[in-house]
């Protein structure tokens, strides 16, 4: 580290010292031919002066070199730092907070649900087991019979009205969202059959599958969800941060 910034030290001076010998090489002639330069005086110097013009001493060439060694010096501490403080940011830990995360907890986290279903876990449920399961876990919020409250969505279609999940386009997002959101205060704690029980219970009673019907991870993904063909499906080449496909909303 030490070598570096020595060596962005010498190259920054010596360009410097090339940029600056013209100017010295001027100012030297100036100063032999003439000792005194002329400017346009102030408005003091008018009132006290007849001349047209003020004189004024030429300011001394050890002046100039000492203001631009100076700027020069300030300069490379501040190139110096910079380099400084990139090295330490990339020598991390550096402030002894955290610790690198192991395997397993990356795990924990890594649960989002594609369309494909290829994320789901093993396991199954009804719309009988997740019946039992929403009223102790899930009414409080959303209602008996998922007809909403003030602290939770309608999630059963109810006089017409539609259910919020219904709006979206694969299965597989209910399932996705029950097991990373639900239920409120106590996230994470359901298992995969608990969540496959109540997936299946929301879809049979929103008339997208049969009560009969056994939701796994293959079926889930095969549900046929009644708003799909609102959606436009992106082309096989796009991936993340490119731009919407025509027609997406």
């Amino acid at each position: 580290m030490r070598f570096l910034v020595r060596g962005c030290c010498e190259t920054f001076r010596s360009a410097v010292r090339a940029w600056l010998q013209p100017c010295r090489e001027r100012a030297e002639k100036r100063r032999a031919l003439a000792p005194e330069v002329r400017r346009w005086p102030s408005a003091a110097e008018a009132a006290v002066s007849e001349a047209p013009f003020g004189t004024v001493k030429t300011v001394p060439l050890q002046h100039l070199q000492t203001g631009f060694a100076i700027a020069c010096n300030l300069l490379l501490l501040v190139a110096a730092a910079l380099i400084a403080s990139a090295t330490a940011l990339a020598q991390a830990p550096t402030f002894d907070l955290g610790k690198t995360a192991t395997p397993e907890e990356l795990q924990k986290w890594d649960i989002a649900i594609g369309p494909s279903g290829k994320e789901l876990p093993p396991g199954s449920g009804t719309a009988k087991d997740g019946a039992d399961l929403f009223a102790k876990k899930c009414a409080v919020c959303h209602g008996k019979a998922g007809e909403g409250t003030q602290l939770g969505p309608l999630l059963v279609a109810t006089n017409g009205k539609r259910s919020t999940i219904m709006g979206w386009p694969f299965a597989t997002i209910i399932w996705d969202f029950i097991n990373r959101a639900m239920p409120i205060n106590a996230e994470g704690t359901l298992s995969a059959n608990e969540v496959y029980g109540l997936t299946a219970f929301l879809l049979a009673k929103n008339g997208a599958i049969q009560e009969s019907d056994v939701l796994d991870s293959k079926a889930v993904p095969k549900v046929a969800m009644p708003n799909f063909k609102r959606f436009t499906a992106p082309p096989t080449d796009w991936k993340p941060w490119m731009p919407r496909p025509l027609g997406a909303k």
